[in-house]
């Protein structure tokens, strides 16, 4: 029984954490504790995008246990408070992977992508009514002749705007078959 491991540092200043999948368990070892999960009570499996500074894309996944006690991972290994590896093609295999031996494991476990709906409504609200104001004050400010003003909206506006699209276009919530995980929520396996 050969076993499929990903190795993650999630936080800038935590530890490595090592994830080992097998044929029906999931081993989470933090150099502290090991636990050994069974695949069979793993209730749902969540794929998320998101962002962690102006340009850097994460793509997370979130197990959530029948006890409700969730395992999240993601493709970005912290070497630093500043420094991090993209750890893409890694991370997509082992989360392709882990879909379909939880799939076989609890053939009732939920496959699930982008926010939940609430989250999702109120992502696209508050960003949008973002790039509201300072598309507002990127105008008034050339209305006004107020330079900085307009610069300020134009320099906050467009790399805000990737971020917004970014988020409301491959965080649609939506349901997934376990051997087919949305593309828009893996990073890509260049």
């Amino acid at each position: 029984m050969q076993a499929l491991a990903y190795k993650q540092r999630p936080r800038p200043f935590s530890g490595e954490v090592l994830y080992a999948l097998t044929d029906d368990t999931l081993i989470v070892d933090n150099g502290r504790k090991q636990e050994t999960i069974p695949l069979s009570e793993i209730v749902s499996l969540r794929l998320a995008f998101g962002y962690r500074n102006i340009s850097t894309a994460v793509y997370m996944a979130r197990l959530r246990r029948t006890n409700g006690r969730t395992v999240t991972l993601s493709n970005l290994n912290w070497r630093g408070y500043v420094d991090y590896d993209s750890q893409d093609k890694g991370y997509s295999i082992f989360v392709r992977e882990l879909a379909l031996k939880i799939a076989k494991a609890n053939p009732n476990a939920l496959f699930e992508g982008g926010r939940p709906m609430l989250t999702y409504l109120l992502t696209a609200v508050v960003g949008i009514s973002a790039l509201g104001g300072f598309a507002t004050a990127t105008v008034w400010g050339l209305m006004r002749g107020n330079w900085l003003l307009a610069t300020m909206g134009v320099v906050f506006m467009f790399p805000f705007g990737k971020q917004v699209h970014g988020m409301i276009t491959r965080n649609k919530p939506l349901l997934f078959k376990a051997n087919e995980p949305p593309s828009a929520l893996l990073p890509e396996q260049a």
